[in-house]
């Protein structure tokens, strides 16, 4: 979140006896003081990330102003004031054009060429997210100051940005948008179709990708640490849609371990884990009026026989390695063996003081997104399938089992959010079966197993590149230029540097080669599937006609 350069203080102050009237008075007086010289900082209230792409794009703004001879502030008051004149839109317009056709980059190539220049942004959602962001940094930077100065007009200086989604009031901030989607896109040629299709992973998928992160550890390089970690993670966002940053800082003290007498037999006892993921993107009138209970959502889980989905042990067993139980436990079934109920139903266990803070299943954002990919790739599904897709996937699950308003609680997101956000491009139901009852027959098992994006894959599709496809890169002259700047450099730094460009650019062409070895792979077997189709149409042809 945005941060402030006040330095924290301790939140409980112990006092040894009741202040007096005169220390009351002084301490009143001390707070006055301190607070009369230092307003309240006025500073977003946003993800630190956000706040720093808001800060990049104000000052590529700043530049651009520079560059065509206008004042950066004046331009958003005039704009406001006069939304529908040219020369008030021309600031924007230019520079939303410009930021396209400056967005390229050098990227390597596998042709003889060895590098070509891409445009990076090609879309005009991306597009309209860039302008969005500026108009976050232009209310703050300036129309927050003129609604101040002038509160009797605060109305007038506001941009009013209104998403498509969100309604259809329009204010000026909302004229770009249409502008981008209905003629800059046709302009320049951006795309005005989603550039990806919403997927939502299934149980069965989830299933798929875990086996597949132990069964072919091989090509899937980790430590066991973090393998187990991402186990853990995806376990976790796939049972409660749980955003990635919310789950990168989990630490022992979010676990909350219990051993509880189990209802149906008294003589017997269950492990059970409760566990508090703490929101984020909460508004900020939510953070300030605490209305999210405390920020954070908190549910149990137990024990189950599919070790494969079986969270709970994942967690004990991350605590017994690291020794984080207070009194230690060496195996997870002396968890079950003491301590002894007793005449009491309930028992918690405790984490070691200096465990507390500790992360439990610690994992940088990268580190997950790359290895995710990765586990999908090998496999062997078709169609690569983001993050995301886990918690589009849950939000199906809690469709309509849930409440909305738990379904909502849940996935920490409104009605409106979820039908706008969270629908698969592929209906689950059999549409078929909805319209003409029994005379479309039952296929709930084949509608069911449709929607399953490991459906399509093939564990054959190549995962790595030959060792022989790796030595041809040592015959591209940016390699050799590499190599021999390293073997002539002296300085250590320099030499360093050099390596870690070297390495990066073996691994972008080995992940450009393996994409080019696997679209060619599921060409070839592409034929054999539609002379399947073809011989199944003239067998439905046989059976209706003849």
């Amino acid at each position: 979140m945005a941060t402030s350069s006040i330095e924290p203080v301790p939140s409980k102050q112990h006092f040894t006896a009741l202040p007096s009237r005169e220390e009351s008075r002084t301490i009143a007086q001390k707070h006055f003081e301190e607070y009369v010289v230092r307003p309240i900082e006025d500073k977003p209230f946003v993800a630190e990330d956000t706040q720093k792409e808001r800060d990049r794009l104000w000052g590529r703004w700043a530049q651009h102003c520079n560059d065509i001879g206008v004042d950066n502030q004046r331009s958003w008051l005039n704009f406001v004031l006069r939304p529908q004149d040219s020369d008030t839109q021309a600031p924007f317009r230019s520079f939303l054009r410009t930021y396209v056709e400056l967005s390229v980059q050098k990227r390597p190539v596998l042709n003889d060429r060895e590098y070509e220049y891409k445009k990076t942004l090609n879309s005009a959602f991306s597009l309209t997210e860039v302008w969005r962001r500026l108009v976050a940094s232009a209310d703050h930077e300036v129309m927050k100051k003129r609604r101040r100065d002038e509160p009797a007009q605060a109305d007038i200086f506001r941009l009013r940005w209104i998403s498509k989604d969100e309604g259809s009031r329009e204010g000026p901030a909302y004229l770009l948008v249409k502008w981008i989607f209905t003629e800059l896109a046709v302009e320049i040629g951006l795309d005005t179709n989603p550039t990806y299709q919403k997927i939502a992973m299934t149980g069965t998928d989830v299933g798929v990708t875990l086996q597949t992160l132990w069964s072919r550890a091989n090509d899937i390089p980790c430590n066991p640490e973090t393998r187990v970690s991402f186990h853990a993670i995806i376990l976790l966002a796939a049972i409660g849609g749980f955003r990635p940053g919310t789950l990168l800082n989990l630490t022992y003290s979010q676990f909350h371990v219990t051993v509880v007498r189990d209802p149906t037999n008294s003589a017997r006892t269950q492990i059970v884990v409760t566990i508090n993921i703490k929101r984020n993107k909460i508004k900020e009138t939510a953070k300030t009026s605490r209305a999210r209970n405390g920020g954070s959502i908190g549910f149990s889980i137990t024990l189950i026989p599919n070790c494969t989905f079986c969270l709970a042990s994942l967690i004990l067993t991350r605590g017994v390695q690291t020794n984080g139980f207070d009194p230690d436990f060496t195996t997870v079934d002396q968890i079950f063996d003491r301590p002894n109920l007793e005449h009491v139903d309930f028992v918690p266990l405790r984490w070691k003081t200096d465990m507390l803070e500790e992360k439990i299943f610690p994992m940088s954002y990268k580190t997950l997104n790359d290895l995710w990919h990765r586990v999908l790739l090998v496999t062997g599904a078709r169609e690569d399938a983001r993050l995301y897709s886990l918690r589009v996937g849950t939000g199906a699950n809690l469709d309509g089992v849930l409440s909305d308003a738990l379904r909502n609680y849940v996935l920490s997101h409104t009605t409106h959010v979820f039908e706008s956000s969270y629908q698969s491009f592929r209906v689950r139901a059999d549409l078929m079966q909805l319209a003409f009852k029994a005379d479309a027959g039952n296929h709930s098992q084949l509608f069911a197993r449709l929607c399953d994006v490991s459906l399509g894959r093939d564990t054959n599709a190549p995962a790595n590149i030959s060792v022989e496809e790796e030595r041809q890169f040592e015959e591209r002259k940016d390699i050799t230029e590499l190599r021999n700047a390293i073997k002539k450099t002296i300085d250590p730094k320099e030499r360093a540097r050099l390596r870690t460009n070297l390495n990066n650019l073996f691994k972008t062409l080995g992940q450009l080669k393996l994409q080019d070895n696997r679209t060619k792979y599921f060409e070839q077997v592409e034929p054999k599937d539609t002379q399947l189709t073809r011989s199944a149409r003239l067998t439905r042809k046989k059976l209706l006609y003849h």
